[in-house]
């Protein structure tokens, strides 16, 4: 029983006490100034009732208050009375109460506004829980790292691991899958008193790569210019020379037109040599064409399969959509796929078992190609020069196959990406958009 219930029914049974003890003086004297006190007891009474449900009213404000702030209800506040304590409460609550209204808007409108700038930044953002865990990443973070709708991101660990080692305001450049790279910076807030990072990636993978190609494209221009233009001259000279065997004497002809024709050759692999890498460079825009890519890669299996057999190589095909309407250029789209299945037998040189599974399947809108050798797979130093202009591990490879490959994916916009499978060997990998 709450003390207020308690006082009141001491004070009333005070004055029943009181009643009932004038009730019998009145029987027994009968005195008439006894109604008088028992209408003393009664005014009393009342009189203890209005003072009580006065005196509870700034009891009742509080109790009120304190359950609409507990349910974070601030819509609500209290009309003044006659009392002036009860209206000191009243205005002192009211004014709390507009205040955590205009608070709980104000961040409202500041939470909304922070969120509409992190779904249409540029820059990805990612946030954590103070224990480090990943809790949050924008849209344009989750399109950078190539994440799922999780609502728990899950990021790759040479990102973690290059991330970690950073101070706050600290940034560096880090490669990612393929020939990614971005721009990892560190930040820190205060989320509830305790201390949260942020991680911000910039991903400057297009700014590099335009950079990258404007550099070798200008050198191989330059280097294919100066020497075309020696080759074209030297050769001349050369035939030219040949004219003159016929003068030496008869024991020497011979000799002087093999070590002419040699040099010949040499100058003819030269500018061979030289206008494969100008090809690169010359690689026209593609021209889209409608076309059925599972019936492309079918004629391009038929093509290489005495190929493959020729070189004791297994093929396993998995093809599950018997057919993928979609817009590349054909002779482009060919070119791409010949040098990823060529450049998987260059990996299973020399194995016994050597065998590439290619498959085909449907992820959502989009047809998924992988091409896998049970290779010894991608060294540290190949992933790490992965699609880098001209970069090969054979010595007598020249880097143009996966080059040509990156420049014509890039050209039409495919995602793609080559790495080590878990059970061994490498996989390419090439996605293909239908229409």
């Amino acid at each position: 029983m709450k003390l207020r219930r308690r006082f009141f029914v001491y004070i009333l049974f005070l004055h029943l006490l009181l009643g009932v003890l004038g009730g019998a003086l009145l029987w027994e004297l009968g005195r008439p100034w006894i109604l008088l006190l028992e209408g003393l007891v009664l005014a009393s009474l009342l009189l203890f009732q209005r003072l009580a449900a006065a005196s509870a009213r700034p009891a009742e404000l509080i109790a009120d208050g304190s359950r609409f702030i507990q349910d974070q209800d601030f819509s609500h506040t209290f009309s003044h009375s006659s009392s002036i304590e009860v209206n000191q409460l009243v205005r002192l609550y009211n004014d709390l109460i507009r205040r955590l209204r205009r608070e709980r808007t104000r961040l409202q409108e500041q939470h909304y506004f922070l969120e509409k700038v992190l779904e249409v930044s540029p820059a990805g953002v990612i946030t954590f829980h103070p224990g480090g865990e990943p809790q949050y990443a924008n849209p344009a973070a989750r399109g950078i790292l190539s994440l799922d709708g999780e609502e728990a991101p899950r990021l790759p660990a040479a990102l973690l691991e290059g991330w970690k080692d950073l101070g706050a305001g600290g940034g560096r450049v880090l490669p990612l899958e393929g020939r990614k790279r971005v721009r990892v910076s560190r930040a820190s807030i205060q989320v509830e008193g305790h201390p949260c990072a942020v991680m911000i990636l910039e991903d400057l993978t297009r700014e590099l790569l335009q950079s990258e190609k404007a550099a070798w494209e200008k050198l191989i221009r330059t280097l294919s210019h100066e020497i075309n233009n020696s080759l074209g001259s030297s050769q001349s000279l050369l035939r030219s020379c040949l004219e003159w065997a016929d003068l030496l004497p008869e024991g020497e002809r011979e000799e002087f037109r093999q070590a002419i024709g040699i040099v010949l050759d040499r100058s003819r692999h030269l500018g061979q040599f030289m206008n494969s890498y100008a090809d690169v460079v010359r690689l026209p825009e593609p021209s889209r064409q409608p076309l059925d890519a599972i019936e492309v890669l079918r004629d391009l299996l038929a093509l290489q399969k005495p190929q493959l057999e020729q070189a004791g190589v297994g093929l396993k095909v998995q093809i599950d959509p018997s057919s993928w309407p979609m817009s590349a250029d054909r002779p482009q789209l060919e070119q791409v796929l010949i040098n990823v299945i060529r450049n998987s037998l260059d990996a299973l040189k020399g194995r016994a078992d050597a065998c590439i599974t290619i498959t085909a399947r449907v992820e959502g809108a989009q047809l998924r190609m992988d091409f896998a050798d049970n290779g010894p797979g991608l060294s540290d130093e190949a992933t790490r020069q992965l699609f880098t202009p001209f970069f090969t591990t054979r010595p007598e490879g020249q880097g143009i196959g996966l080059t040509l490959v990156h420049e014509i994916l890039g050209q039409h916009g495919f995602d793609f990406g080559l790495e080590n499978r878990p059970e061994g060997g490498a996989v390419f990998r090439v996605v293909l958009p239908g229409i």
